[in-house]
């Protein structure tokens, strides 16, 4: 378990909840907007993509190979069921999906 001090020690720092988006950054509840280049969106157990106002689905499936949205550049996914095998949407598995992953956002980058 990760205690609070350790996520503070390690830089990350807990906001309000995401109310909007201003100018493209994403604005809390407070008002507040962040400035950001990521935004790492968490919805629980089941997963909710009803906050992406973009045109990413082929029919009833979510567009993407391997969590990488070839149409939206940017935009990428992790722990979603079948994403590359069955254990990607469990703890033991999601960890293989978001090394690809972050490979793919430092290739971007690069």
């Amino acid at each position: 378990r990760i205690k609070p001090k350790e996520l503070e020690t390690a830089g990350i720092e807990r906001v309000p909840k995401v109310a909007g988006v201003k100018n493209g950054l994403p604005m809390l509840e407070n008002q507040n907007i962040l400035n950001v280049k990521n935004v790492v969106w968490c919805t629980g157990f089941s997963p909710s993509f009803s906050w992406i106002d973009i045109p990413i689905y082929k029919g009833r499936e979510l567009s993407n190979e391997r969590g990488i949205v070839k149409k939206e550049p940017g935009l990428y996914f992790v722990g979603l069921h079948f994403l590359y095998s069955l254990s990607s949407a469990m703890v033991h598995g999601v960890s293989r999906d978001a090394e690809f992953i972050a490979g793919a956002v430092a290739n971007r980058l690069a």
